[in-house]
């Protein structure tokens, strides 16, 4: 099977894209409710605490999210809510309920828990003035976009640029404190920040194959984040890249209880499959339950195309390992 086209690639990073938060200065309209089902409240219950209508404003859906989050609480449940843009207008609310069941599925344990301490704090608030700079750009209709060279992330707007070289020259010495923050700081939000740092510190196969644990952590935005910066240097893995843990972790990923968890999970699946087809079988049969309910019943068009595209290659032959090759030589992994 051939690895996939730059265009194909490309129609995946731009669906990755497709933010999981509203833009400011969009005219975004509520189009539906992805809910898959509870044994504690029904659609019907979700949709009358919402009370929302089809072309509801965002602002209107920010109001109706904060209700919600309320309500649940007050009835001593717990749930993601997640509102999610499609195209150029729809928006969707993403109600995950937390069922018992969702137990079941291990997360990782922080090793040693503590507030970790960073060398230097410049880079977090170089980081503050870059996505300062981004919204800035987004809510004044400027378009940019991100550029990969060698796993380092650039953008297209210069300005977003030199704030990146300021990063930079903090970034490979402080590689291990931010791996730090990731494996045992409590604060997600600090994981997160620092996954993101984490793209200028070179060396992109290693940190990689170090976050592969994180697609693990308790935080659904963590997990996001993680399989995220996988996934914009896939094609920088070696062969002998251990595809395989990363192919557990992500079918554990697709059966979380939030939309960012199922679309980034299911698109990197998509993805290593086409370049390592002999997974197939294992990731058909840890998800295939999951891909099946979401090409059927997610209303939301990133999530169902991507479930349907799963589907059909899990439909096919399996692929038949070559045995009269010579393997290619190790990279290490």
């Amino acid at each position: 099977m051939k690895a996939p086209s730059p265009l194909k690639i490309s129609l995946i990073v731009a669906a990755l894209l497709i933010s999981l938060q509203p833009i400011e200065g969009y005219a975004w309209e509520y189009a539906g409710l992805e809910f898959f089902g509870s044994s504690q409240l029904t659609r019907s219950e979700i949709e009358k605490m919402l009370h929302l209508g089809r072309g509801s404003g965002i602002e209107r859906m920010e109001k109706a999210k904060e209700r919600l989050e309320q309500k649940i609480e007050k009835l001593k449940l717990f749930a993601n809510i997640q509102i999610v843009t499609a195209d150029s207008d729809r928006a969707y609310v993403s109600v995950d309920l937390i069922e018992v069941g969702d137990d079941m599925i291990p997360t990782r344990k922080l090793p040693n828990p503590h507030h970790v301490t960073t060398r230097s704090e410049k880079p977090e608030l170089i980081l503050t003035r870059l996505n300062a700079r981004l919204d800035e750009l987004t809510a004044t209709g400027r378009d940019w976009k991100t550029i990969y060279k060698g796993g380092i992330k650039l953008y297209s707007d210069e300005p977003a640029n030199q704030l990146v070289e300021e990063i930079r020259r903090f970034a490979p010495t402080m590689k291990p404190d931010w791996l730090a923050v990731v494996a045992n700081d409590p604060d997600p939000d600090r994981r997160i920040q620092a996954i993101e740092l984490l793209n200028w510190s070179g060396d992109s196969v290693d940190t990689c194959y170090r976050l592969i644990g994180a697609i693990d952590d308790s935080n659904y935005r963590v997990r996001g984040a993680a399989t995220r910066f996988i996934f914009d240097r896939l094609d920088l893995l070696p062969h002998d890249f251990p595809f395989e843990d990363l192919m557990h972790a992500l079918c554990r990923q697709i059966r979380r209880p939030s939309h960012e968890d199922r679309v980034k999970s299911a698109y990197l699946m998509f993805a290593i499959l086409s370049r390592k087809p002999l997974l197939t079988g294992m990731a058909s049969e840890c998800a295939g339950k999951q891909v099946d309910i979401y090409a059927e019943k997610s209303v939301i068009p990133t999530l169902r195309s991507i479930a349907e595209r799963l589907k059909t290659k899990f439909s096919q032959p399996a692929p038949v390992k070559r045995t009269n090759l010579a393997p290619p030589p190790s990279s290490g992994f």
